[in-house]
């Protein structure tokens, strides 16, 4: 009777010692320098309409005195109180595809929403990402994503009031 009572515990022993070395191993793989890491950096940050129109904020903003920040999550910029959790919760995971920022004192200026509607996530957000930027005092200007550069440029003047150095707060 004590010999499977001693031979049970010793094949449990010999499991759980196998499944600690199989877990240690399987780290110390993944942390080899000589595994291949399934990460890399990608060769563009933004798709090539969205670069293109970076490219014109770019200028615009230099001009201004402004910085353009690409993809920025509306929680990077926009406060919502610690008592009302689910406004948070709305716009956790939402974000602009552009942020005009005073290059002075990197407060936000203008959050720039490219309109596409081959993507349902952001034509189903946009509606939420105007009212809670216009409800912060935040200028919100909206582009179709092959808009022209003359449109953007005309869209900014309108929305930023022109030529002021750090544009304006208000809404659209």
């Amino acid at each position: 009777m004590w010999f499977y009572l001693v031979l049970g515990a010793g094949v449990l022993v010999v499991f759980v010692l196998v499944v600690v070395l199989y877990y240690v191993f399987k780290r110390l793989r993944i942390n080899d320098p000589g595994v291949e890491c399934p990460y890399s950096v990608k060769f563009f940050l933004l798709p090539k309409a969205d670069r293109i129109v970076y490219e014109i904020l770019r200028g615009y903003a230099e001009e201004r005195g402004m910085v353009v920040f690409p993809r920025v999550r509306l929680t990077d910029f926009l406060w919502t109180p610690r008592q009302n959790r689910n406004a948070f919760l709305n716009i956790q995971n939402k974000f602009v595809d552009f942020l005009l920022v005073d290059s002075d004192k990197l407060r936000p200026v203008a959050a720039v929403f490219l309109r596409d509607s081959s993507i349902r996530s952001k034509v189903a957000s946009e509606e939420l990402i105007r009212t809670a930027c216009n409800s912060a005092g935040l200028t919100f200007i909206e582009f179709e994503r092959e808009e022209s550069r003359e449109g953007i440029i005309e869209g900014l003047d309108i929305h930023l009031g022109g030529g002021e150095r750090g544009g304006r707060q208000g809404t659209s």
